[in-house]
């Protein structure tokens, strides 16, 4: 028998469906969706609780040479062991003392000191761990620390100069302090504190992808390995080596809280691909996101990524000639040298798409787009990355101007969100070249920007929106890190006061713009972090990483002004983007649907959700057809006759439409050409009827009753249910009914369920015929011993006996629980009713 608690989940699980659709009109807009961009390489950001994580360089005793090494980089021989370079702290990182208590830990015995600096105590041996411990002092605040190994073995029964293992270099708890953390800390509580802030933690920096060049799953960095960021053992890398281990990453994530944006190595293999998604299945907790790119700014002529992808991409069309980068032939040039410009772009575009569908295979199809969300990042400033890769993907992966692929997906199948960075735009060059700008000159020329920033942010939506993406911005902030002038002034606009508005005004101009997720680094030595300059964490004034909190906390962001709020009736030369790329409308003049791969997009608002119709107006001296593709997907088709010069208004399509912004999109499907002046966008009306009469099983004639009717939309728009009154012989009629396909999941009190699909875009449906069978005394939905028992238990009883029971088991409405109803139960027995 079933529980109390059964019943409850139940019930609880009827309510959640029913909410989206009664409340979705009432739903507030969405909080603010912020994320930081991470690293863990520079000593002022305290990332590691052991100091050798940051950077260790084992050199030969009294040299400056590289010395022997094993695979995770411990030493061979005697070694010195240089730790941190005093003077470049000084002159260049801006940071905080080190001073304090430090435990060294290593397996192995040596002889211990600190030539530069001193402060080696309590040097023990344990033979019965066979380690080694020993604390090192450090009195002054900035100071180069080197520590000597002599007299090493490995083991009891190695050789002298056999070296050590397992090498540790707790920090202090805080400056100054004389207690260390503990040998299996792995992060600072520093570091903790700083990055417990907003919702995603991008991993670019944390994992060295710039300069990146592993391959195989087996280049990647080991938790096991003495130090993480340092590049002289990783020669072909980059300043920061390998990176931190992705092991480590998710642990963060997951000790925060956050979710988790994954930055792809740009040489990594499908192998590679999938072990790193399988990680993040096995490890990262269940309800934390992931965000897949692949590698970093491609586009960025200054990294070597950028020519790592001019690398691959020829080398795919010189051993593939039949590539699908090239299937237009666009890639090469008259002189058959490779167009980088569309080659790069639709390589890395295609990249990422199979990046995606090995996560797909692995966290399964339910996953993406909800969970995992592979990600298109781009250039905010040239939107000639982002349209070229995107429609490239629909072009030859949607089919959208061939037959190139057997199995088409829309671009949104593939990806989650695209876009450029959200660094401010439109800074006026005169006072950022000026190398005597003040303070305040810096700060008043925000003004003058903001119009050309929202504009830039504004592109990025146009492009995601055509093709269902989300608009998200990989980096972002006030950008004060190329300005000429002096250094003093730069700090000290980062610390001043008024810059908390500036950046709460970079933000939100994000969000007006369509923006859905804002990332901005940390960074606590760099101009563009939220942290200023010669700011050990947390301990400067902040006003950027203040203003970043207070958004946090606020309890929504600000509403998109993006697009056309609906309904309106656009111009059709007011376009915002079209298959040329380039190219935007700015006037109210006819454009032309032609042949091939030729469309207009329009951004389009919805201030609240609902049902719309979308019109064409336009002319043509041939009969064709148009069609209009929202967020990506097809909406529907409409046929156009000839109307020589006459403009005609044509049938108007139904679509439904979420809050939010949308990408509508018009483009001629066969026929002539079509000169289109006007698209007409206004609120639907519910007005389809759907009857018909209702077959009951075994119910005797009585009078009508009350059947819930649930319309399930097949374009994924809100459900709703309608209770429908049913008279005595079954005839129904349902008024009111916005114009879509549906399935309809009729469910009798005492019948089982089934379901109808019924099509309303083009007319009324009448005369449907449908029938229930007959026998769920228990309501849920199956015929079986549950139902039975019922029957048993109020066998031979009318209404007023004590075991009526409702009349549940009558299942066939005569008043009496008798044979008749046990044969209608017999009858169904062992069957459910459709779901």
């Amino acid at each position: 028998m079933r529980s109390v608690t059964s019943r409850c989940v139940g019930i609880l699980c009827s309510v959640a469906m029913w909410l989206p659709s009664c409340c979705s009109v009432t739903r507030a807009q969405e909080p603010y969706h912020l994320g930081i961009s991470i690293s863990a390489n520079a000593y002022n950001e305290r990332a590691w609780a052991d100091m050798f994580k940051c950077d260790a360089r084992i050199w030969q005793v009294g040299t400056l040479s590289d010395g022997p090494v094993d695979a995770n980089g411990m030493p061979t021989t005697d070694c010195d062991i240089f730790v941190f370079d005093g003077y470049f702290a000084q002159n260049h990182l801006r940071m905080g003392s080190i001073r304090g208590t430090y435990r060294l830990y290593f397996s192995g015995q040596a002889t211990v000191s600190a030539p530069w600096t001193g402060g080696i105590q309590n040097v023990q041996y344990d033979p019965a761990t066979n380690t080694t411990t020993a604390r090192l002092v450090i009195n002054s605040d900035l100071p180069s620390i080197l520590i000597r190994l002599q007299n090493t073995r490995r083991t009891p029964s190695s050789p002298l100069n056999s070296g050590v293992t397992n090498l540790k270099l707790m920090r202090p708890i805080a400056i100054g302090s004389t207690q260390s953390y503990p040998p299996n800390a792995v992060f600072t509580t520093e570091y903790l504190a700083a990055h417990n802030r907003g919702q995603v933690l991008r991993s670019m920096d944390f994992v060295a992808t710039n300069f990146n060049i592993q391959r195989h799953w087996s280049d990647r960095r080991r938790v096991e390995e003495l130090t993480y960021y340092g590049a002289a053992r990783d020669p072909g890398y980059g300043w920061q080596g390998k990176g931190a281990p992705w092991e480590l990453f998710i642990l963060l994530c997951n000790l925060l809280d956050k979710d988790a944006w994954v930055n792809i190595p740009i040489f990594a293999t499908d192998d590679y691909v999938r072990q790193l998604a399988r990680l993040l299945r096995d490890t990262l907790e269940p309800e934390r996101k992931i965000y897949v790119e692949y590698s970093n700014e491609v586009w960025n002529f200054a990294f070597a990524q950028w020519g790592h992808a001019v690398q691959l991409a020829t080398e795919d069309l010189r051993t593939n000639p039949a590539t699908s980068i090239n299937f237009d032939g666009a890639c090469i040039q008259p002189d058959q040298s490779v167009d980088t410009g569309i080659a790069v772009p639709r390589f890395w575009a295609r990249r990422i798409m199979q990046i995606s569908d090995i996560f797909r295979e692995e966290f399964g199809p339910e996953a993406m787009m909800t969970r995992v969300r592979p990600l298109f990042e781009t250039q905010a400033e040239w939107q000639h990355w982002i349209y070229t890769g995107l429609m490239f993907l629909d072009r030859y992966y949607n089919n959208a101007d061939g037959n190139h692929v057997p199995n088409p997906r829309p671009v949104r199948d593939y990806l989650w969100g695209a876009g450029g960075s959200a660094y401010v735009h439109g800074y006026p060059d005169s006072i950022k070249n000026d190398p005597n700008a003040t303070v305040d000159s810096i700060l008043n020329g925000y003004a003058l920007a903001w119009p050309e920033h929202y504009q830039t942010m504004a592109r990025d939506t146009y492009w995601c929106s055509m093709f269902g993406l989300k608009r998200v911005a990989y980096e972002s902030g006030t950008g004060l890190d190329d300005f000429a002038g002096l250094d003093s002034a730069i700090q000290a606009a980062q610390r001043d006061p008024r810059m908390k508005q500036i950046y709460k005004r970079c933000v939100d101009e994000f969000f007006k713009a369509g923006g859905e997720l804002f990332v901005h680094f940390l960074g606590v030595n760099g101009a563009h972090g939220l942290l200023p300059f010669d700011a050990v964490v947390g301990t400067q004034p902040r006003p950027k990483q203040e203003a970043f909190d207070e958004l946090l906390a606020a309890p929504v962001r600000p509403e998109p002004t993006v697009g056309f709020a609906l309904p309106a009736t656009i111009m059709a030369g007011r376009f915002h983007i079209n298959h040329d790329g380039w190219a935007t409308g700015n006037n109210d003049n006819p454009i032309t649907l032609g042949a091939g791969y030729r469309w207009y997009g329009y951004t389009v608002r919805a201030t609240e959700p609902g049902d719309y119709e979308i019109a064409l107006r336009l002319a043509s001296s041939a009969p064709g057809v148009c069609r209009i593709l929202i967020d990506g997907l097809p909406a529907g088709t409409v046929a156009y006759p000839n109307t020589g010069n006459a403009q005609t208004i044509l049938p108007p399509i139904p679509v439904y439409l979420s809050r939010g912004v949308h990408g509508l999109r018009v483009e001629r499907v066969s026929g002539g050409s079509a000169v289109l002046s006007q698209i007409l966008v206004t609120t639907g009306i519910p007005n389809r009827v759907l009857s018909g009469r209702l077959y009951l099983e075994g119910r005797v004639p009585a009078a009508g009753l009350t059947v819930p009717f649930e319309f399930r939309p097949e374009d994924g728009s809100p459900g709703f249910t309608r209770n429908v009154s049913v008279q005595s012989n079954g005839d129904f009629q349902v008024n009111g009914l916005p114009k879509r396909s549906y399935t309809v999941h009729i469910k009798g009190s005492k019948w089982l369920a089934r379901n109808v699909r019924t099509d309303l875009r083009g007319g009324d449906a009448n005369g449907l015929q449908i029938a229930l069978p007959a026998g769920d005394a228990s309501g849920d939905n199956a015929v079986d011993v549950l139902d039975l028992d019922l029957l048993i238990g109020a066998f031979d009883t009318v209404p007023g006996d004590a075991r009526w029971n409702g009349g549940r088991a009558d299942l066939n409405d005569d008043g009496v629980v008798d044979v008749l109803d046990l044969d209608l139960l017999i009858r169904n027995f062992d069957t459910q009713g459709d779901p």
